[in-house]
């Protein structure tokens, strides 16, 4: 009840411009729904740990970044593996989690790994380049692993590492190398779209596909045209 009456103060705190009452009206939107969520025991954990507005994470941008992050992570496999597949796929988080030792063992460059997106149900794959065999190496080389067991293990007896833990994982990883800036689980995916665009010059409509979006235009608002890249079209010499 009490989150409901922030909810009511919320929606009613100002009404001077359009813009400010819109803002209002999103915020209190948000508190009405986590109180109703909290009170039929669905609340999200991570929401209901970190209490904040969700926004979009950002893709890490610079290659220099990237591999300071791979050489924080080398004496962490695992974590190794997941950063580094995870920026070379696209594929969604959720689903590379749910990846299997067996799926990989004996795999060379170049083989793909079929899924079916728990998201959409459409197929999907994942290609093992040369940067993500690397790792896998290193990751089944240092430890034992089986053919059933999840490829991303959590701490917990046959369990993956969850979307939360992960979520953590990329936070703190952007921390550590002082990145300004939103991150989570989805920067992985994003990661990849904005390398590929920006350092690769893959274009929208490629990306689409590999996404699997219904259009180019969901992948452009997915991925995000960046302020930068304005200002440094500007000092083109016509």
């Amino acid at each position: 009840m009490a989150r409901l009456s922030i909810f009511m103060g919320i929606l009613f705190k100002s009404t001077s411009i359009c813009r400010e009452r819109s803002a209002v009206i999103t915020e209190a939107s948000l508190w009405l729904w986590m109180a109703e969520s909290s009170m039929n025991g669905h609340l999200n954990t991570c929401w209901e740990n970190e209490m904040a507005i969700p926004r979009a994470v950002d893709p890490i941008k610079s290659l220099e970044d990237i591999r300071s992050i791979k050489q924080m992570l080398l004496s962490k496999p695992r974590d190794y593996l997941l950063f580094v597949m995870g920026i070379n796929s696209g594929i969604r988080l959720g689903d590379l989690l749910k990846f299997k030792v067996r799926q990989f063992q004996g795999r060379k460059v170049g083989a793909s790994i079929e899924i079916t997106e728990s998201k959409t149900g459409k197929q999907n794959f994942l290609v093992i380049n040369r940067e993500v065999d690397r790792a896998l190496k290193m990751y089944f080389d240092s430890t034992g692993v089986e053919p059933d067991s999840y490829l991303f293990r959590s701490r917990k007896a046959g369990k993956p590492l969850t979307l939360c833990a992960v979520n953590r994982m990329v936070k703190a990883w952007a921390c550590s190398i002082n990145l300004k800036g939103n991150y989570g689980g989805r920067t992985l995916r994003k990661t990849f779209g904005y390398i590929q665009r920006v350092h690769f010059g893959v274009g929208f409509e490629v990306l689409c596909k590999r996404y699997n979006h219904s259009n180019p235009s969901v992948t452009m608002r997915y991925i995000g045209v960046q302020p930068e890249e304005i200002t440094n079209i500007m000092m083109h010499e016509i």
